[in-house]
């Protein structure tokens, strides 16, 4: 708006400055129309001795005849009068015409100036913009890590206090079936420790004995599985929760893990609630074997490597 408003402002100072020196120009004058009345003229000719007069006397015109003249005369000189007029006009115009071009002339080179200007102006201003640019990015990528710094100091900070549970094993006994008895009885203890910083609320323990000739792979599913415990289980920091775990199996299971052709195997899972919400679980699987300790040897549970039950979060 700003470079229109200069474009016209001087297009009108050119158009007003040209009209006036038009208009300050010298006209040429009108012809002067002799309208005297013809006179008689007197010529003398001959000699000193023998002069002769010769009188010219101007021709008789009928007044019908001068006053169709006179009539003729002064349409002429309107005609005239007329045809300078237009001329003047012509000329006036054709001068104005040509001050205008001048000035659109001299519009023209102030614009391809200021055009001119306004590219290197762009042209600075591109390379800003892409400096600019340029310094957002550096500052995203910095933000982006420092986002990333933030995000795994905060990891390293819950991993530090949050609550991790464990689970231990001792072994209560193992009672074969009695006589006349078709099962006997094996009991273990596993026992739930909080070794975190910060308490962990329980929200489901499960765990149980079987007999397999291969590592379990997976936990027996069955109606009640999947059950959670009620509100208010909750775990401090080092405490602990013990569960008695029990199983019944036939006296050829007991046979099949006296002989080594089957292992008896303590299998479950505990889930939990850290104290930044965030559900864990602790899963295991333990293999009954025998540990020796000094000099003598006693069964006892143990993780079992060969098992993917054995997990922790």
């Amino acid at each position: 708006m700003k470079r229109a408003a200069i474009s016209v402002a001087l297009l009108v100072i050119s158009l007003v400055a040209w009209a006036a020196a038009v208009a300050s120009a010298p006209k040429a004058p009108a012809p002067k129309q002799d309208d005297a009345p013809k006179q008689t003229q007197v010529q003398i000719v001959g000699t000193d001795q023998s002069p002769l007069v010769v009188k010219v006397q101007p021709p008789q015109v009928d007044k019908d005849e001068i006053a169709k003249a006179e009539e003729d005369r002064q349409e002429a000189k309107a005609e005239n009068k007329k045809k300078a007029k237009s001329d003047d006009s012509l000329i006036f115009w054709t001068e104005m015409l040509a001050g205008v071009g001048i000035a659109q002339a001299l519009v023209f080179i102030w614009q391809g100036f200021s055009l001119r200007a306004t590219i290197e102006e762009m042209k600075k201003g591109t390379a800003e913009t892409k400096k600019l640019a340029e310094a957002a990015r550096d500052q995203s990528i910095a933000a982006k890590d420092f986002a990333g710094a933030a995000n795994k100091h905060a990891l390293a900070l819950m991993h530090a206090e949050r609550a991790y549970l464990f689970v231990e094993f001792e072994l209560n006994g193992i009672f074969g079936p009695k006589q006349g008895e078709p099962t006997g009885i094996a009991e273990v203890v596993v026992t739930i420790l909080n070794n975190g910083k910060t308490p962990a609320k329980l929200v489901k323990a499960r765990a149980y004995l079987q007999v397999a000739t291969q590592p379990p792979q997976a936990l027996i599913e069955h109606p009640g599985a999947s059950d959670e415990l009620p509100p208010g289980h909750r775990i401090e920091q080092g405490g602990l929760r013990p569960m008695r775990v029990r199983g019944a199996f036939s006296k050829e299971e007991f046979d099949a893990v006296g002989n080594m052709t089957s292992r008896m195997h303590c299998v479950g899972t505990v889930e939990y609630e850290d104290i930044f919400h965030e559900r864990r679980h602790t899963s295991f699987c333990a293999v009954l074997s025998n540990v020796r300790q000094g000099n003598s040897t006693h069964q006892a549970f143990v993780i079992e490597p060969r098992s993917s039950l054995n997990d922790i979060t």
